[in-house]
């Protein structure tokens, strides 16, 4: 039996009280000094009291069998008693060490409550126990996952899935390990399997469709990943909830691919989904703010980045900077020329201090440089570290080899918009020779890569650098072992995977 309940019978000064002693809790009630049913620790009240002579006497102690005590601690932790719950739970493993319950619970409130070395600990006995219990294998391989063994973490999700094949939530969980480590191709298998594994009424279909989705629109399946994302907020509306992230994702996806007035749709209504999540309002609200600039409306994009900066804490100053730099673009593009001026003075001293002179991705973009005042060296700087970002990003260690032919050279062009513009028509002779084209347009960066290192090009032309449209992500990627940036963007792009620069005198 397992002590769960304390009844203590204090006296002092001819009044006499209860207190109900729930492990580290106590629950006084009675009449002290006209406080009624007040919630205090024990010590500090032996301690306020400031009395020596208080007595107290143990009038009832109330146990439990192992198994239920353990369903009262789960109930302890479900309404946010966790010390007490893991303190009735380490003594159920230790009264009854065979009681598989006991260690499961006992490591599961301990995972959720972030000791993950601990409830490791408490797994292994359960798997002493009970080698194929599919629940601890799988949370095993999740409590790695987040520890960052990713092998360690499926070998354990794969334990799981020899005892159950269409186990879903495994499933969904070597998903997404294989997603994080970059290999989309079989995340997407394991999705699909999870998704078949699901029934109409699995509390988990939402979820799986979603991550499906998100796998999908990183593969370049753009068409498919807005199908999943619509079944991911059918089957939460028809739960009685909402999807505040499937919007998002679909608001991004219109907002990239398609009709920028169909995106600020979709971000108003992923406003209405997430309530009062306040870091999904902020980048709802930052990128509906960019959405209406690009439309022309100036007035309600300012007035979105005001409304974010007044959510954003003082101390949030990257992300403050972000917001306020969007919120000066606006102005710009769209010829507002109110305190331009001062506004970009400002921009440029924090960006400096706060970002560029740390080494960070700065919220300036290159290409906004470029009509800036700069300190000597920072424009530079700023495209430096971006540059960085997107090639630790794109995952390639060099560039591929390519045997050099006895004949001609293989080129290829990485471009947004071959049609009316300046670099366009000085390069359009160049294009007479040339006698293929393809489109990236719906292909992930990831996926764009390993498409265009497929060609074996021995030469690269980037004619987007870091423009509107421009892709330098793709350029990170190596497709070539020379790679030139053309003409377009009228500065440096600080990228070590750029070799060449042609450019005007």
């Amino acid at each position: 039996m397992i002590d769960v309940l304390t009844i203590r019978e204090y006296s002092f000064g001819g009044f006499h009280f209860n207190s109900y002693v729930l492990l580290n809790t106590t629950v006084v009630g009675g009449v002290l000094g006209g406080v009624y049913n007040t919630c205090l620790d024990e010590v500090e009240f032996l301690y306020h009291t400031n009395v020596s002579s208080l007595k107290s006497t143990v009038k009832k102690t109330i146990t439990l069998p192992p198994l239920e005590a353990v369903e009262h601690a789960v109930t302890l932790h479900n309404d946010g008693q966790t010390a007490s719950a893991l303190q009735i739970l380490s003594a159920v493993t230790q009264s009854a060490p065979n009681l598989q319950e006991g260690w499961f619970y006992l490591a599961a409130v301990q995972q959720q409550a972030g000791s993950l070395e601990l409830s490791l600990s408490s797994y292994a006995s359960l798997l002493a126990l009970n080698p194929s219990h599919i629940d601890a294998l799988n949370n095993i391989g999740k409590a790695l996952s987040d520890l960052s063994d990713l092998p360690g973490s499926l070998s354990y999700y794969m334990r799981a899935l020899s005892v159950d094949p269409r186990h879903v939530q495994t499933l969904v969980n070597v998903a997404l390990s294989h997603h994080a480590g970059g290999d989309d191709a079989s995340a997407s298998h394991y999705h699909s399997l999870a998704l078949s594994s699901c029934s109409p009424s699995c509390p988990l279909l939402s979820e799986v469709l979603y991550n499906y989705g998100v796998t999908l629109q990183r593969l370049g399946s753009v068409e498919d990943a807005v199908e999943m994302y619509r079944s991911a907020i059918e089957a939460r509306n028809e739960g009685g909830g909402d999807y505040g992230e499937a919007w998002i994702n679909l608001a991004a996806l219109h907002h990239k691919y398609g009709n920028i007035k169909d995106a600020i749709w979709h971000y108003e209504r992923a406003m209405v989904a997430v309530g009062g999540e306040r870091d999904l309002r902020v980048m709802i609200m930052n990128n509906l703010g960019q959405a209406l600039a690009q439309v022309g409306r100036v007035k309600e994009a300012k007035a979105m980045f005001d409304s974010v900066l007044g959510l954003l804490g003082p101390g949030e100053l990257d992300e403050r900077l972000t917001t306020a730099v969007h919120r000066w673009r606006a102005g710009k593009v769209n010829c507002d020329w109110s305190g331009l001026g001062a506004q970009a003075e400002g921009l440029v001293r924090e960006v400096v201090s706060l970002q560029v002179d740390e080494g960070k991705d700065a919220a300036l973009l290159p290409f906004d440089t470029l009509g800036l005042e700069m300190p000597k060296g920072k424009r530079r700087d700023v495209a430096v570290n971006h540059a960085r970002g997107l090639s630790e990003a794109s995952g390639r260690a060099g560039a591929p080899e390519v045997k050099r032919p006895a004949g001609k050279l293989k080129l290829s062009y990485l471009c947004y918009d071959f049609n009316d513009h300046p670099t366009a028509h000085l390069a359009e002779g160049l294009f007479l020779h040339h006698n293929r084209t393809g489109r990236l347009t719906h292909l992930s960066d990831s996926s764009a890569i390993s498409h265009g290192r497929s060609h074996h090009a021995h030469v690269l032309i980037d004619m987007q650098g870091f423009t509107l449209g421009g892709r330098p992500e793709i350029a990170a990627g190596r497709l070539a072992p020379v790679q030139v940036s053309y003409l377009i963007f009228p500065g440096t792009s600080g990228a070590g995977f750029i070799d060449y620069v042609v450019g005007d005198r």
